[in-house]
């Protein structure tokens, strides 16, 4: 028998860079396994200085050596190489050398130093990426892949250019000259230092000739090993002088703008306002800390500042910050210009920017008790706010603010789905309809009783009794001729009547089969009737008639039945879906009420929580949601500092009240105070061009679609019934246009809200997991109020779920469930 094993090799590279000449030893590696130690061998180098040579000259260079932090600088390396000898002296030195004999050389500095930022990254090697092969390689590793790069050892060769230059003898020699430019962007300051760039290879000294092995002379090139080495350039990065720093300094180091807004802009003494400083720069954001608006005399002089030292936000070329403050008296008219300073690095002088003075209305607030109600005007509608502190905006205690504002997508899709189908339908009928009025057949049937009165009356009026029986007879011949579709001229009275009792009235058949039989019998008898007896058969004749044509018609009235109540049935669904969500409920209100008045009454976070349950109650009853009662619940988790739940509760709120300036102000204020600020995502493409789905409430765009539907609906049935009337055409193709649009949106929004689960970190300190109950993934935890996606659920029995997150763009990981809400 034997065995099969398997061995494993790993294999670790390391870059060693010598620092003196002569005979290095290199230690053996160890490495302990299972408590046994193993030693590897020892190596010898043999390391060699730097020969003077002019054939290779690298020259390091930077265009600042003395600068600012965030004050760009670029390094410059200058490759020169002498020209190969005549009659070669056009050809390119670097690619002359063979495959795997490219010159090597070593750049210290391809990794980003800490401390420095590039725009460029590693990538900045790609643009000097010769694809032929030919060139040098930098620092050289066969395992090492360069993105875009599909060999294992890339080559690099700038563009080069011919120059002429100065040797060691003074000679002045042709060269060709290369050259690559890194440009960085210090974040810290302190003394930069970057390495010597070495290059080693083989270059091309002489010419001499050979023949080769078919005995032809040639030419060939003749080469020397060559080390060279550039010369290392320090870099000295400063900090702002602290001479002449003016108190609103903040840390920015460029040029900046800045802005500023208020909401709202009506507002009474001791109402909060929250002000938003937009500062804009194409660098150097990060550096920017809050303005202390408090140290500001004018900003002092006539309002309360609220320093809760907002973090900022950043996105793209803009910091944003959020304070909060109240007017001390109805005379203030407006914001004063904000003051914030900046170091000029290019200048070496401090330069300081103005806001524009925001216009305020500000009113003498009314003497109200500690318990008083006091009114404001929010984005949905005028709504009862109760006076709070801490800044935020108070909560709405209107109860006309209640109702189920829950979105069903699948009931209002059913309900546009099925307008389509009924016009579907009502197009089917307006085609039978229409056949209908074309077909011989159809004409005739239609015509049938109408034509068969009229002969009636024709023989009513004749004078011979024989005459008057002959037209009756003919009268009932002709009007079930036409509805059966077969000549008149060959049926009986067995035949005529035959229609009646096929219509279900046996009684009316008998009639006229008796009646027509009488008819025959005088017709075709011996002796005339009599000219009495013939008005009577006439009378009781036009009587069965109508019957007969009342009793075809009820017939045919079954379709149209079975039609309009398809219609009333579709137009009371639309009513139903229609009115909805205002409906009000006892008890809600009554728990609205007593969450609002222990909330008012509050003292402690305890108190607030107690109402956040109250509110939690109402929230969880059956498909129960609304914005006022979301946004009530997070001021009462933001006020009892449980800023995750609070920040949950602000953005499912959003769904409902988008474009409320109180909602939006106490949002911002509590992603302020969250420890971890990661940058939020841009809106994609799809996201620009449904932009209303960001301000529109969700319920609201299902009303907008159907409406919009509903009148392509109509406008569809004006041109199927009058395809004539001029204009439907257009109106019809934009009625469609704009439903397409609106069911787009509310598509997106609905996959937005209802297909993506989104959640709020509520604990402290959550360690990021590889896996769950598995290794960090992150050296440091997320904070509470960080937000995240789900992106999958595991349940785990007694020990509780596991959520797998997606949270500040791309990173994922493992969190504990109870770690978290979700929305």
């Amino acid at each position: 028998t034997g065995r099969i094993e398997q061995a494993v090799i790993v294999k670790h590279h390391f870059q060693l860079t010598p620092r003196r000449e002569g005979e290095l030893k290199v230690p053996a590696p160890k490495l302990v396994v299972g408590g046994e130690t193993l030693v590897g061998r020892p190596l010898t180098l043999t390391v060699r200085g730097a020969e003077r040579q002019d054939l290779v000259i690298l020259e390091l260079g930077t265009d600042r050596e003395r600068l600012y932090r965030q004050q760009p600088f670029s390094l410059r390396l200058d490759c020169y190489v002498r020209a190969l000898p005549a009659p070669y002296e056009d050809r390119d030195p670097l690619s002359v050398q063979g495959e795997g004999s490219e010159p090597r050389m070593n750049i210290p500095w391809v990794d980003l130093p800490p401390g420095l930022e590039s725009v460029e990254g590693r990538q900045w090697l790609e643009r000097y990426f010769d694809r032929s092969g030919n060139g040098f390689t930098i620092n050289q590793d066969p395992q090492r892949s360069f993105g875009i790069f599909s060999m294992n050892v890339p080559t690099f060769r700038p563009p080069p250019q011919r120059t002429r230059r100065a040797g060691l003898d003074g000679t002045t020699r042709d060269y060709w000259h290369y050259a690559m430019v890194r440009a960085f962007t210090p974040v810290k300051a302190g003394i930069y230092t970057f390495g010597a760039v070495s290059l080693k290879g083989q270059f091309c000294t002489s010419v001499r000739e050979a023949v080769d092995r078919f005995g032809r002379e040639r030419l060939q090139l003749e080469g020397t090993d060559i080390y060279a080495v550039s010369n290392p350039v320090v870099v000295t990065v400063l900090e702002p002088p602290a001479e002449g720093r003016p108190p609103s300094y903040t840390g920015g180091v460029g040029s900046f703008r800045v802005w500023a807004t208020a909401a709202p802009q009506k507002l009474r003494v001791g109402d909060p306002l929250t002000v938003t400083i937009h500062v804009e720069g194409e660098r150097g954001l990060g550096d920017v800390g809050p303005l202390r608006l408090a140290d500001q005399a004018e900003i002092a002089a006539r309002f309360r500042v609220y320093e809760d030292a907002p973090t900022g936000e950043i996105k793209g070329t803009r910091k944003t910050f959020v304070h909060s403050m109240r007017p001390l008296s109805a005379e203030v008219t407006e914001v004063p210009p904000i003051a914030l300073s900046f170091f000029d690095p290019e200048a070496e002088i401090y330069r300081t920017v103005r806001t524009d003075p925001v216009p305020l209305e500000v009113v003498v607030a009314e003497k109200l008790d500690p318990g008083a109600v006091v009114m404001g005007r929010t984005a949905a509608g005028t709504t009862d706010l109760t006076e709070r502190r801490e800044g935020l905006f108070a909560s709405v205690t209107d109860v006309g603010s209640l109702g189920n504002e829950r979105v069903r997508p699948v009931l209002w899709f059913g309900l546009l789905g099925g307008l389509l189908g009924l016009y579907v339908v009502l197009a089917l009928v307006a085609g039978f309809v229409r056949r209908r009025y074309s077909d011989p057949v159809l004409v005739r049937r239609r015509a049938a009783f109408p034509r068969a009165t009229q002969r009636l009356r024709q023989a009513r009026r004749l004078a011979e009794p024989a005459g008057v029986l002959e037209g009756v007879h003919a009268a009932f011949r002709e009007a079930v001729g036409a509805v059966r579709n077969v000549p008149a001229e060959g049926l009986t009275a067995h035949d005529v009547a035959a229609l009646a009792r096929d219509l279900g009235d046996e009684a009316l058949g008998d009639r006229i089969q008796t009646l027509l039989e009488r008819c025959e019998a005088a017709r075709f008898g011996a002796a005339a009737p009599a000219a009495d007896q013939a008005r009577a058969v006439a009378e009781e004749a036009r009587l069965l008639l109508d019957a007969l044509a009342r009793l075809q018609r009820h017939a045919g009235r079954g379709h149209g039945r079975r039609l309009g109540l398809l219609l009333a049935g579709a137009a009371l669904a639309l009513g139903t879906a229609g009115r909805g969500v205002a409906a009000q409920d006892a008890e809600v209100a009554r728990l609205f009420l007593r969450a609002a008045e222990r909330e008012e009454r509050a003292q402690s976070a305890e108190d607030y929580l107690a109402a956040a349950a109250l509110y939690r109650e109402i929230l969880e009853r059956d498909g129960y949601r609304n914005g006022a009662l979301l946004y009530n619940l997070g001021n009462a988790y933001c006020r009892a500092g449980q800023l995750g739940r609070a920040i949950a509760a602000y953005r499912e709120a959003r769904r409902y009240r988008p474009g409320d300036d109180y909602l939006d102000a106490n949002l911002r204020q509590a992603l302020a105070r969250r420890v971890d600020q990661f940058p939020e995502p841009g809106r994609s493409l799809v996201d620009h061009i449904l932009f209303w789905t960001h301000t529109v409430p969700y319920p609201l765009q299902f009303r907008l679609l159907l409406g919009a539907g509903l009148l392509a609906f109509l406008l569809a049935l004006l041109r199927l019934f009058r395809p004539g009337m001029r204009g439907t055409r257009a109106t019809l193709g934009a009625a469609v246009a704009l439903t397409l649009l609106l069911g787009a949106g509310a598509a997106l929004s609905a996959y937005r809200y209802e297909a993506i689960t989104n959640g709020v970190l509520v604990q402290p300190e959550t360690a990021v997991l590889k896996a769950p109950r598995g290794e960090p993934a992150y050296d440091k935890p997320l904070h509470e109020g960080t937000e995240f996606i789900v992106a999958e659920t595991r349940e785990s029995g007694a020990g509780g779920g596991w959520y797998r997150i997606r949270f500040a763009g791309d990173r994922e990981g493992w969190i504990p469930a109870e770690a978290a809400v979700t929305y």
